[in-house]
C-alpha cells in the first residue's frame, strides 16, 4: 500500500514516519514497507499511523481457488457388500496441496455403490460407478470397479486365427447376461461386443490399424463382466 498524508491545508506532506499495524496477523500481516502478505482468508483493518493520525484500508484475503481434486486410490475396485476408504486432496494449480477444505463425496449410482462423507464407499451391485469429490465448485472423480462375488471364468475361445475386423467368440460362465454388461480387450485395445448371454460373447476384432503391430500368433483377451476380468489366450493374424 502506498500512504500520502496532508496537513490541515490539504497540502501533501513528506519525510515523516510511517507506522504500521493490522488488525488480524491470522489473515494478514504488513511490513514497514507496506507490503502485504496473506497468511489466511478473511478480512482485516490495515492501520498507518503517522504522528498519532492514523489512516485505514480493509483488505479481502481470498482463498486459493482449487484447481484439481486428488482422488486416491485412482484406480479403486471393491467387492460386492464390501468396502474401500477413498481420500481426496484439493490442490493449487502447480499441484500444492491445500488443507482445510470440506469434500462433499457422491456417487453416480446408489444403486451400484454408495459413499459416506468420510469417503467410505460400499460396493453393491457388479459393475463400474463414478464416483465424485467436490470443493468450491470445483468436482473431480475416479471410476470405480465393483467385482462381482461369483468371477466369470472363459473356457473357450474362437478355434480359428482372429483376423483384424473379423469376428472372434468366447464361451464360459458368469459373464454379463446383455452386451453392455460386457467389455473385450485383445491386446488391450476394445472390441465391440456385438452379442452375449451369461455363457457366451462374441464380438468384432479391432480394426489391424488400432491393434499393435505383432506377429501372427497368440493374443490376449480380456473379458471384462460382473465387475471382474477372465483372461484367456487366441491366435491373432
Amino acid at each position: 500500500i502506498t500512504v500520502r498524508y496532508y496537513d490541515a491545508a490539504n497540502a501533501q506532506l513528506n519525510g515523516r514516519t510511517v507506522s504500521y499495524s493490522t488488525s488480524n496477523s491470522a489473515v494478514a500481516t504488513i511490513a514497514t514497507s507496506g507490503l502485504i502478505t496473506a497468511a489466511a482468508p478473511g478480512s482485516v483493518t490495515i492501520t498507518a499511523t503517522v504522528e498519532g493520525v492514523q489512516g485505514n484500508v480493509n483488505v479481502n484475503v481470498n482463498a486459493v481457488p482449487v484447481f484439481f481434486i486428488l482422488i486416491t486410490p485412482a484406480n479403486p475396485a471393491v467387492r460386492q457388500g464390501e468396502t474401500i476408504t477413498l481420500a481426496a486432496q484439493p490442490q493449487n494449480q502447480i499441484g500444492q496441496p491445500l488443507p482445510g477444505r470440506t469434500i462433499t463425496w457422491s456417487s453416480a449410482n446408489v444403486a451400484r455403490a454408495t459413499i459416506t462423507q468420510a469417503g467410505v464407499v460400499t460396493g453393491i451391485t457388479p459393475g463400474n460407478v463414478y464416483i465424485r469429490a467436490a470443493t468450491e465448485g470445483r468436482v473431480d472423480s475416479v471410476n470405480l470397479r465393483i467385482r462381482s462375488l461369483v468371477t466369470p471364468t472363459i473356457t473357450g475361445t474362437s478355434s480359428v486365427t482372429l483376423v483384424p475386423g473379423g469376428t472372434g467368440s468366447l464361451t464360459g460362465t458368469n459373464f454379463g447376461a446383455t452386451v453392455a454388461d460386457n467389455e473385450i480387450l485383445l491386446n488391450g485395445v476394445p472390441a465391440t461386443v456385438t452379442s452375449a448371454t451369461s455363457t457366451s460373447v462374441t464380438f468384432t476384432v479391432p480394426a489391424k490399424e488400432l491393434l499393435p503391430c505383432t506377429a501372427t500368433g497368440p493374443a490376449q483377451v480380456a473379458l471384462l463382466a460382473n465387475g471382474d476380468t477372465a483372461i484367456a489366450s487366441v491366435f491373432l493374424r
